[in-house]
Parts: C-alpha cells; sequence; structure tokens
C-alpha cells in the first residue's frame, strides 16, 4: 500500500437520480438517504434526521467529493456543536488564538488544547445559499474547488484571499465556539506578531463581543516571560539594554521580533524573580522567505499527499502535529490519511540557515539602538526554526518555551507589580499615501510612539504637521503604509461628511489615539483650523479595506494603446522631422542596398593619395581613381592632420545619390573601419518599415520593392560569407536581416537559436534577437521568445539584457502579447520587479547614463506587459490587477523613480511617446512615469492617454 495512505473506508452505494454513485464513508459517522428532490442527513442509531429540499436538477450538480465526511456534526451553522465534554468554567484563561486547535488554560490551571477544531466548510449546494458546515470533530474531510474551507488559522494568514465578509462571520462562529467551550470572566489571547491591528480587526471584534473582558497579547512577549520565570534566565545573566529576537515562522516566511531588557530597581526590589527585567517592544520584521514552507509542502508531497499547500495553509504545523493518525482528506477521489509520524515527516529537510546573519543585523539595525557589547538571545517560537550552522555570536535559546505559561507568569506578577510595566510596546510606523510638490510621498500619523499595553487605556500620539484637505472631492481615501520599509497594508484611511465637497483648500489639525486591545486601536480624526469656514467641527477617519465597496473591475482595466499601423503607401510618403517634407522609405533602402551591391562587387579597395585639394572652408578631397574622399570620411581626431601625399587609405567604393563615386568607411593605411556607415543611413527605414509585423507577403508591397529586398539579401550573404570582408561591415549587415524578422534568410534564425543558448552571444547579438522575434509566428521565433523569456542563466545581467529584447520585441508587434502563457506572464511580472528595483539602485548610487538608459527600457517593458490586461481570460487580467500585492508594490517603486529622477533632475528619455494631459502639480514627472501610475493603479485619467509612437532608432 502507498506510504501515507490506509484501506478505503466501506462503500454505501445509493441511487441519485437513476445514477449509481458509490459515497465512501466511515462506520458510525453518518447515515446518507437520497430521494428525487431531497437529501436526507441523520446520525446513524441516534434517529436525528434533517431533510433538506433540493432542486431536482441541482443534484447532478453535486461533485461526488463534495460530502464532507462529518461525524457527530450538525449541518447548520446555527446548531450548537455536540461536545465530546462539556463547557470549562474558569475566572480566566489564556489561549492561543493563532491555530487550529487552540491551546489553552483550563480549570485546573493547566495547558490542554480544545477537543475540537476551528474549522468549516460552506457547501455551495442550492439551498438557502448553501451550508455552512462545522469540521470541528471530522474524521474525514473533502476538500474541493467549490468548497470553501476555513479555519482559525488561516484567518490569520497573509496569503488569504478570503473575502472581508467570509472573514468576519468566520471569525464569530469560531469565537462563538471558543465561548461557548471556556466560560471565562477574563480572557487572554494570545496572537503572532507578524500580524498586524488592522488585519487582526475581524478577530478583535470577535472576541471583545463573546468575552466581557478580554486583552491581547504578542506571542513573541508572552513566551519571553516563560523564559523568564525559568531558572535558565537566572543563568543566562541578563544585562539591561540586552535583546531577544523571537521568531515565528509563517506561510510567506519569517518574523522577528526584537525586544530589548530595561531594568527598573523597583521591580527588582517588589518582584525579585524578574531579576527587575521589564521588557520594550520594538516593530516586528517581516523576512520574506517561503523555504520552510516549500520543504514542509514537499514532505507532505513525498507521504503522498496531494492537498498539501491547502493543509499547511488551513492546519500550520502545529495543526497537523496535533491531528496526526486522527483525520483523512479526500479530493479528486484520491484519499490521504495523516499519519502518525507527521511531526517528524514535516520537519525533515528544513532550511537550518534561514535565519542568516544579515537578516539578525538587519532586524537590530531596525530599532535604531546602539547595540554594541550587547547579549543578543535567539528564542524560536516553532521547532520549524533551526539553530542556523556555523558560529553565531548569538545566544540560542531554543523553542521550548510555553507562551500559554509565560502569559501566565505575566498576568500574576502584573498584579503583584500593580503600576509597574513590565513590557511595553513600540508602536509601528503609520503613514497615510500623499500627494505633494507632484510627488507621492508619506504623511505619517505615527512616527515613534511608546505605549504601555492595558487593556481600554488611550494613548494620545502627536501628529506635528498639519493637513490640508483639497476642495471639490465628495470623499477622500489615503493608502496606509506600515513599519518598516513602508510595506502597504490592504487598508485606506477614509473620510466623508455631510460638509464635502469642500468649497476650498482646508487645513487641518490631525488627532491620533491609540486604545490598547479595543475594536479600532487606532482613532484619528480631523479637525479644521477654522471650523466656521470649513462648515464641520471634525471627522473621524474610517478604516476601510481597500477593497470595500470596489469589486474588482477586471473588464475595465485601462490598457495601454499601441502606436496606429502604417500602410506601404504611407512608406512611400513618410514625413520628415520638419514636417513640411516627406521622404520614400522604399527607395531609401534601395539606394543603400544598391551601394551594399557595390560593396559586393569592388570589394575593400586600397589606395595612394594623390594630392589634396583644398578649396577653402575646410572644403578638403581627393580623387583616387575615379573615387571622391572628402576630408570629413576619415577617421580623424581634432588636432590631428590630414595623411600625406603617397599614404595609403582603405575604403568602400559606392555610388552617391548622383551615381557618382565616393569613398565609405574610410581607414588610413589597411585598418579596419571601427564601424559601418550603413548604420546611419539603413536602420531608421528598415526598423520603420518592417514594424508592426509588416513583411514582403503583403499583398501591397511593391513588386519592385519585393525585387530590390531578395537581391539584396543574396548580395548580402555573400559578403556575410566572404573572409576578406571586415567584421564591422558584417555585423551591421547582419542586423539588417535580423530586423527583416520573419522575411529574413535561414542564416538569421540559425545563428540566432546558437546565440540565445550562449551567454556571451546573447549579450551580443540582444538587439538582433529583438527584432528578429517579431509576432513570433515562425517556429525560430517562437524558440527565441521561449528562450528569452527563460534564460539560460538566472544572472542578473542576462536577466537585465533580455527583458530589454522583450521591451524591444512587445513594442515592435501588437499581437506578441497574446503569445504569452499565463505562467510566462506571472514569472516575467516578478523578474521585472527585480530588475527595476536593481536599477533604482544603481541609478540612486551611480546614476550613470547608461544605467538610465536602461532603467527606462525596463520601464517600457513595464507600460508594454500592461496590455496583458486586454486578453481574454480573467487569469491574464489579475496578474496586474489594481489590488494586487504585486502591482501595488510597481505603484510604489514608480514612486521612487519619481522622486530621484525629478530630486537629481535625471532626463529619462523614453522610445515611447504619450499623448498625455498633466495635472500643473505632476509638471516635472515624466511621461512614462506618470502613465505607469494611472495605468498601475487603475485611475480613470489612464484611459485619455494615447500613444503615438515608439523609436528604435
Amino acid at each position: 500500500m502507498e506510504k501515507g495512505f490506509r484501506e478505503p473506508p466501506r462503500q454505501i452505494t445509493f441511487e441519485l437520480l437513476n445514477e449509481q454513485i458509490n459515497i465512501s464513508v466511515d462506520e458510525e459517522i453518518i447515515s446518507i438517504l437520497v430521494d428525487r428532490d431531497q437529501i436526507v442527513l441523520g446520525q446513524k442509531n441516534k434517529g436525528i434526521k434533517k431533510k433538506l429540499k433540493i432542486e431536482p436538477a441541482s443534484l447532478n450538480d453535486i461533485p461526488k467529493t463534495i460530502l464532507s465526511l462529518v461525524t457527530d456534526a450538525s449541518f447548520e451553522y446555527s446548531e450548537p456543536t455536540n461536545n465530546q465534554s462539556g463547557p470549562i468554567r474558569v475566572d480566566s484563561s489564556v489561549v492561543d488564538l493563532c491555530s487550529i486547535r487552540p491551546a489553552f488554560t483550563n480549570n485546573t490551571g493547566f495547558q490542554a488544547h480544545l477537543p475540537f477544531r476551528l474549522l468549516q466548510q460552506h457547501w455551495p449546494l442550492n439551498v438557502n445559499g448553501g451550508l455552512v458546515i462545522d469540521c470541528g470533530y471530522a474524521k474525514s474531510i473533502a476538500l474541493h474547488p467549490d468548497i470553501e474551507t476555513v479555519s482559525m488559522r488561516s484567518l490569520f494568514s497573509h496569503s488569504s484571499t478570503l473575502p472581508d465578509a467570509t472573514k468576519s462571520s468566520a471569525s464569530m462562529f469560531f469565537t462563538k465556539k471558543l465561548s461557548d467551550y471556556i466560560k471565562a470572566d477574563k480572557l487572554t489571547y494570545l496572537v503572532p506578531d507578524w500580524g498586524n491591528d488592522f488585519d487582526l480587526e475581524g478577530i478583535r471584534k470577535s472576541v471583545n463581543f463573546y468575552f466581557d473582558e478580554s486583552t491581547p497579547l504578542p506571542k513573541s512577549i508572552a513566551a519571553i516571560f516563560a523564559w523568564q520565570s525559568s531558572k535558565k534566565f537566572v543563568q543566562d545573566r541578563v544585562r539591561e539594554n540586552d535583546f531577544v529576537l523571537v521568531v515565528d515562522s509563517f506561510d510567506g516566511g519569517i518574523s522577528i521580533t526584537p525586544v530589548q531588557a530595561i531594568y527598573q530597581q523597583e521591580l527588582a526590589e517588589i518582584l525579585p524573580e524578574t531579576q527587575g527585567m521589564s521588557w520594550e517592544r520594538h516593530p516586528t520584521v517581516i523576512v520574506p522567505n517561503r523555504s520552510i514552507h516549500t520543504a514542509m509542502a514537499h514532505n507532505l508531497d513525498r507521504d503522498g499527499c496531494q492537498t498539501s499547500e491547502e493543509l499547511l495553509h488551513l492546519f500550520g504545523f502545529d495543526g497537523l502535529a496535533n491531528d496526526s493518525g486522527e483525520v483523512s482528506f479526500v479530493k479528486d477521489d484520491h484519499w490521504y490519511h495523516l499519519p502518525g509520524s507527521i511531526l517528524g515527516a514535516l520537519t525533515q529537510d528544513l532550511d537550518l540557515n534561514i535565519l542568516s546573519n544579515y537578516a539578525i543585523s538587519d532586524c537590530l539595525n531596525s530599532t535604531n539602538r546602539d547595540c554594541r557589547g550587547v547579549n543578543v538571545f535567539i528564542l524560536p517560537l516553532e521547532d520549524t526554526i533551526k539553530k542556523p550552522d556555523g558560529r553565531m555570536d548569538y545566544k540560542w535559546l531554543g523553542s521550548a518555551w510555553s507562551p500559554i505559561e509565560g502569559c501566565q507568569t505575566l498576568n500574576r506578577w502584573q498584579d503583584e507589580a500593580d503600576d509597574i510595566a513590565l513590557w511595553r510596546d513600540h508602536l509601528p510606523k503609520l503613514s497615510i499615501r500623499i500627494v505633494r510638490d507632484g510627488l507621492f510621498e508619506n504623511f505619517y500619523l505615527v512616527k515613534d510612539a511608546t505605549v504601555t499595553p492595558q487593556r481600554g487605556r488611550t494613548v494620545n500620539i502627536p501628529v506635528e504637521e498639519s493637513f490640508t484637505l483639497p476642495a471639490g472631492q465628495m470623499h477622500y481615501s489615503f493608502p496606509l503604509q506600515q513599519g518598516e520599509g513602508n510595506k502597504e497594508l490592504h487598508f485606506v484611511a477614509y473620510l466623508k461628511s455631510p460638509a464635502f465637497p469642500l468649497k476650498k483648500a482646508t487645513a487641518c489639525m490631525l488627532k491620533m489615539t491609540y486604545t490598547y486591545g479595543a475594536d479600532e486601536p487606532y482613532e484619528l480624526k480631523f479637525i479644521p483650523l477654522d471650523s466656521a469656514e470649513a462648515g464641520f467641527k471634525s471627522i473621524r477617519v474610517e478604516w476601510r479595506s481597500a477593497s470595500e465597496g470596489e469589486a474588482a473591475d477586471l473588464e475595465n482595466l485601462p490598457v495601454p494603446d499601441f502606436p496606429a499601423r502604417k500602410s506601404w503607401s504611407d512608406f512611400q510618403k513618410f514625413p520628415k522631422e520638419d514636417g513640411q517634407s516627406f521622404s520614400d522609405l522604399l527607395d531609401w533602402v534601395e539606394r543603400d542596398l544598391a551601394k551594399v551591391s557595390d560593396i559586393a562587387s569592388y570589394g575593400r579597395i586600397k589606395g595612394v593619395i594623390p594630392k589634396w585639394i583644398d578649396k577653402g572652408r575646410d572644403n578638403i578631397f581627393c580623387f583616387i581613381e575615379d573615387v571622391f574622399v572628402h576630408k570629413s570620411s576619415l577617421p580623424l581626431r581634432k588636432d590631428q592632420e590630414l595623411p600625406q601625399q603617397g599614404e595609403v587609405l582603405s575604403f568602400y567604393k559606392v555610388k552617391d545619390s548622383k551615381g557618382k563615386l565616393s569613398a565609405e568607411d574610410v581607414t588610413i593605411g589597411a585598418d579596419q573601419p571601427k564601424g559601418c556607415f550603413l548604420s546611419k543611413s539603413l536602420r531608421f527605414p528598415v526598423l520603420t518599415i518592417w514594424n508592426h509585423g509588416h513583411s514582403l507577403s503583403e499583398s501591397d508591397v511593391p513588386d519592385h520593392f519585393r525585387n530590390a529586398i531578395f537581391e539584396g539579401t543574396q548580395k548580402i550573404i555573400s559578403i556575410i560569407e566572404s573572409e576578406n570582408m571586415p567584421d564591422t561591415l558584417k555585423e551591421e549587415l547582419f542586423f539588417f536581416l535580423s530586423c527583416l524578422h520573419k522575411d529574413a534568410p535561414g542564416i538569421v534564425g540559425t545563428r540566432l537559436i546558437d546565440a540565445v543558448k550562449d551567454k556571451n552571444l546573447l549579450r551580443k547579438y540582444h538587439k538582433n534577437i529583438a527584432f528578429a522575434i517579431g509576432n513570433a509566428e515562425l517556429p525560430y521565433q517562437q524558440e527565441l521568445l521561449e528562450k528569452v523569456i527563460n534564460p539560460i542563466d538566472n544572472e542578473g545581467l542576462t536577466r537585465s539584457i533580455t527583458m530589454e529584447v522583450l521591451s524591444t520585441a512587445l513594442w515592435r508587434t501588437k499581437t506578441l502579447i497574446n503569445k504569452l502563457t499565463i505562467e510566462n506572464l506571472g514569472a516575467l511580472s516578478r523578474n521585472l520587479y527585480g530588475c527595476l528595483e536593481f536599477d533604482f539602485q544603481k541609478v540612486m548610487t551611480d546614476g550613470k547614463g547608461y544605467q538610465i538608459a536602461t532603467l527606462c527600457k525596463h520601464l517600457e517593458l513595464l507600460l508594454a506587459l500592461l496590455r496583458s490586461r486586454g486578453i481574454e481570460g480573467e487569469e491574464f487580467k489579475m496578474v496586474f490587477a489594481q489590488d494586487n500585492h504585486l502591482t501595488k508594490k510597481y505603484v510604489t517603486l514608480v514612486d521612487d523613480v519619481s522622486r530621484i529622477v525629478i530630486d537629481s533632475d535625471i532626463e529619462l528619455k523614453s522610445r515611447i511617446s504619450l499623448q498625455i494631459e498633466k495635472p500643473e502639480m505632476f509638471r516635472n514627472t515624466p511621461d512614462l512615469l506618470y502613465a505607469l501610475r494611472l495605468y498601475l493603479t487603475g485611475d480613470a485619467g489612464a484611459s485619455a492617454i494615447g500613444i503615438t509612437s515608439v523609436s528604435d532608432d
């Protein structure tokens, strides 16, 4: 039998609308009876039955795995759970809330676990909107895309995509179950340090509703008091200003919370067992790293589980360990029984070095404290956090400290210490995002505030700067940012009032308070300096979810335009830069190809200078045989004299527009030319003509032009294959062939496929590749595109160059964006962000021209990728949806780039010409950056932006 599996439970067969379906159920679970229009659910041997009216047509829609096989559980939200043991009555209790089966203190004062899970499912049957199922005692649980499964732990999760309404109702449901079982006058509930006051609002409100006297406590503080009350604390000789770094893991990485020891003489006298030490908690530092989560998921996969990610999200490490051997899961007819040895399986091959010296130093630096000479202790909260290999200058405390017991100690000591605070909290920085002088910046509501965490105690937090509300708006909404690195929260500060819209800009003072443990700890009021003129006395801010009232309208996301496609007749009358005259680009290319033909015929010419002819005004020339050689064609420095009569010149002999022979790419002696004259002449018309996927296969191509290209291509191949021609000429002509994309001869595809497989050749020929991709219609073009998206290595320079290739290619052909798969687009969106972050840092530190140009190319790629919003399919539109976490990170990055560009007076030269109207306050913001922000945020103003042209020359 496969590892991790057991024999399937016995089969009960019943008839569903004349269709035989086998349903797996354990004995002693439930009896199931199906009629044509109803399902009867009952608990075996107890005579309890419940009839659920079902529309006949809907029975066929019920998937086989939708039945969550539940023992001794009711089937409606409103019915109480039949607990295995009666409720516990106790004066006060401590509960570790971030768990699917929380630990708590029972009536004996000892730690225990709830006898049931805090887990529910929503079955979307067509019965009064579906059923909410309590899975607290489930022995077998079905997991299915159509079933919404929620656990108490998942309510804390950073990666949760649950709607706010679901989170709120589930939180109330779980907290009621908790209050029905734990009858306590006082409750202290432990919360993870990686949460924040805004995300935890629903849980806090639920606990405050069901428990009259409840107080939250960070798990880091609870664990420290468990250590402080032990004999080891005395042995560790903790001194004032020492730091304890409390480390926890969650689905998005690890959290490190610095807590500093503060000595109080009075405390040492009243409570000698504290050694006089109280504690100050500093804001938690989040280190994004999913290696622990990934390793545990891999271990579950290896054990035969096909739902590892979902189980870890719902149960967490401790939840799976507590349920080992007790529960089975089924998904797509695949059964997995959680083995009794799951604890050992989960902890195999975990990353020992996830807690790096760099991460620890970064955390200590975030406190803005002098850490020289202080002891640093590391206290992990989970067994998944392992002691790193190698030498560390820190004292490892291990994970044996019970936060539950630590909380009991804290409560007991605090009663004895009376008004002496045993710990204090530094609130994280809190700001709102505003526009000032054309730049988006942070307006700080909390900068450096320390509070004594007593339930219900309100602390004033001074906001020194006044705030001006602009006139004319019906409401105001400012995104919230919190902590180091300005981490954006999924909340906004929202102002509404009958006094809006204001007739004129109104200056306000801001009053901020913080009340520990309240439903809404932060309270902010806008108070006008002149209330009579403003028309209101004060307005209280609402902290709203960023998505509240704004369902993601994926169908109407603004999509960047694409320049209009030219016709072949347009190329024959193409406007010059002066706007008054025109050029025939087709004739232009034919003339230059005639010169290529001359080169193929004559090769590289050498001749002796007979005598220079000086006509004055620097008009100096000579004739070598019948070829006109002008001084300006020689590669001379300003201080360099003309070569003397009798010296040798090398050059190409070509006919000019008047049919006269002239010299091009002249060198003195037998030197090879350092460039090629064709790059200045031929590139512009070729890049313009073969843009937008244009090809010689189109019916309206003039025959004379098509023939000229075919003949010229053969001449070019002969030159490239010649041993006597300079490399500069060969490379320029190969570039010309690359620009022809699907009209190019086979040599282009062969050589460029080799180039994308060699990182040095990739860097050399990246421009050729960009133009050769075209619309990725031919097999070699498709392979080039795939190799650019997934390059030969993941080095920073390779990634940067491939991003430049895509930036060019995606603005050459309108339909190329449709060639990207959803996996391609997701990977590119993430990789491009890393490139832009690196570009930004380099521009800030060096600010060299090529670094600025690279940054600009990558920003142009971002604008191109935003066109993926126009691809059919919701999954494509979601990649750059305005409420996505990565999209918001892009917005912040664009704001940061705007600041450095404006402050440092950097010219951002973009190839993309935008037709755009900017408000006066953004007059100094480059068009590209302003447009990117409008598109990323979904601003309606983005729809008015036009993209008129893209210059590749």
